[in-house]
């Protein structure tokens, strides 16, 4: 999953702009559930659960493809689903299908030893890809006989030069940044304490004291949500861009997984550890749809009676194509009913490959739900790439049963998130991304924002309705979705996506309610 290093402090900031309000903070843990009327532009749950009262859901079950799952978290464990055909704990393959111990999922990017963590970005995997086949070669003789991979190989190598050289640019600026900020908060902390709080710190700006200019310093950066822990974050996640995603002598595939990567046909390997040390993504993710209702702890997941999968093949870097291909297929042949799949990167090898197993998904009446990105760019050009994607531009495949979904906010003026990936065509619908409360690893609970939350709060809804309506269809529930969406009055959101709407789920079941014959329920 590639990273946005404009994202981070986009998120970062806001998140330390939410703690300086309880009153805010009490609003927005739970504002992608509410109704729209109250002037926020969430998905009316409550209102949709209440309409559904007189109903009876059946269980179903979603799959997570992601960076896996904190399955100990108290609002989650009884939520995973189970595999019954396995037997925990005794270490044999008791269903035959080739992964051991497979009881809520599997692994695809760990090994007998251990996982991977640190992985490169596509980018930097395909152009040493290419200049490992090339090399010794002459230039004009590539150009002659492969013109059309050449043209390819140097997009690649402009690329990769280039995002190398931002990255210089970033930790330059980070560090200059850094020593000022340090510089002045130490300033502070000598008249303070390390602990001072924001009342000590607006008295000392005001003051006539020599170090006065120190505190507005340090204040004014805290207002933009800049302080020691972003810092320490858009640090480590620098020193993620240098040592991983776009360094070419980072390769651990082939020590910790020990499959070959390029081969579709080696697809035994993993292991059933669905934590790793990184599930903080998954576990966000997972709680939005499916963090159990009603038990007065924690938050509430959107689909009342849900099974989780646990699918895990997002590192920190670039998924690899062969590993969601092979989570597609193991979700669709244990039962899920609907995808969620918050990631994705610039380049795909095998697009082809995963593009015809999201069709065969589809065809088996199973939904899958794509976060767009949050990159800001337009995904109907060429340069707005985001796999896996739609339209499907290599081999010009249709899927009805796959939803691209943008993230809003709650302020009805500035819907579009600013980070969100957009395309009149591209793009179906909206929902809520910005800002979103939900599960973390260790029992504890926070704020993300992304088109990552903004997929699992339209899989969610999807996952109602095909609860609470189970005679409808993968593509009939996309349909639903798209139609039932409220769109915005806002001239800002046109063209943001084929809908200009935000995903509601009340407004979904009054759709299912008025157009019941011809969605053929009784």
């Amino acid at each position: 999953m590639k990273k946005a290093l404009s994202l981070a402090v986009l998120t970062l900031a806001s998140s330390a702009l939410i703690a300086q309000s309880e009153v805010t903070r009490e609003l927005k843990t739970e504002w992608h559930h509410q109704s729209q009327p109250n002037g926020s532009i969430g998905v009316s749950t409550d209102e949709a659960l209440e309409a559904l009262a007189n109903r009876e859901p059946e269980e179903i079950v979603i799959a997570i493809i992601d960076s896996g799952i904190d399955t100990t978290h108290a609002d989650l464990r009884s939520q995973l689903w189970v595999n019954q055909d396995e037997i925990p704990g005794n270490g044999m393959d008791d269903d035959g299908n080739g992964y051991v111990d497979d009881m809520h999922g599997w692994n695809f990017i760990g090994g007998p030893d251990g996982n991977i963590e640190g992985e490169t970005m596509e980018l930097t995997r395909m152009y040493m890809d290419y200049n490992t086949r090339w090399d010794g070669l002459d230039e004009d003789s590539i150009q002659d006989s492969n013109p059309a991979e050449y043209k390819f190989f140097i997009t690649l190598m402009q690329d990769f030069n280039q995002q190398q050289r931002e990255n210089r640019l970033e930790e330059m600026f980070l560090n200059r940044y850094r020593r000022e900020y340090d510089n002045n908060r130490s300033k502070v902390e000598d008249l303070l304490g390390p602990d001072f709080t924001d009342e000590q710190l607006d008295s000392l700006a005001n003051s006539r004291h020599k170090s006065s200019s120190a505190a507005r310093m340090v204040q004014e950066l805290h207002e933009e949500g800049i302080d020691k822990k972003f810092f320490e974050e858009y640090g480590a996640q620098l020193y993620s861009y240098n040592n991983y995603y776009l360094n070419p002598a980072w390769d651990v595939r082939d020590s910790i997984v020990g499959d070959d990567p390029n081969d579709w046909n080696d697809s035994i390997y993993g292991n059933n550890d669905l934590m790793g040390q990184s599930s903080d993504h998954g576990t966000h993710v997972a709680g939005i749809v499916g963090a159990i209702r009603d038990n007065e702890i924690g938050i509430d997941g959107i689909t009342p009676r849900v099974k989780l999968m646990v699918l895990r093949v997002v590192p920190d870097g670039d998924e690899r194509d062969k590993d969601v291909g092979l989570a597609i297929r193991y979700a669709v042949r244990n039962g899920a009913s609907i995808i969620n799949m918050s990631f994705g990167k610039d380049y795909s090898p095998d697009a082809d490959k995963v593009q015809e197993i999201i069709q065969w998904a589809g065809e088996r009446d199973v939904l899958l739900v794509h976060a767009a990105g949050n990159d800001s760019r337009d995904l109907d050009f060429d340069s707005g790439d985001n796999f896996p994607r739609m339209p499907f531009e290599t081999n010009n495949l249709e899927n009805e049963a796959w939803i691209e979904v943008g993230a809003s906010t709650l302020y009805a003026d500035e819907l579009a998130a600013d980070f969100s990936n957009y395309g009149e065509y591209s793009v179906d619908l909206f929902a809520p991304g910005e800002d979103i409360y939900s599960t973390l690893p260790v029992n504890t609970y926070g704020f993300n924002s992304g088109t990552s939350m903004a997929a699992p709060v339209v899989t969610g809804v999807a996952g109602l309705i095909r609860s609470y309506y189970p005679q409808l269809t993968a593509q009939q529930v996309k349909h639903v979705l798209v139609e039932s969406a409220v769109p915005s009055e806002s001239r800002a959101f046109e063209g943001k996506s084929i809908t200009n709407a935000v995903v509601n789920a009340y407004e979904a079941v009054k759709y299912i309610e008025e157009h019941k014959a011809e969605l053929g329920l009784n």
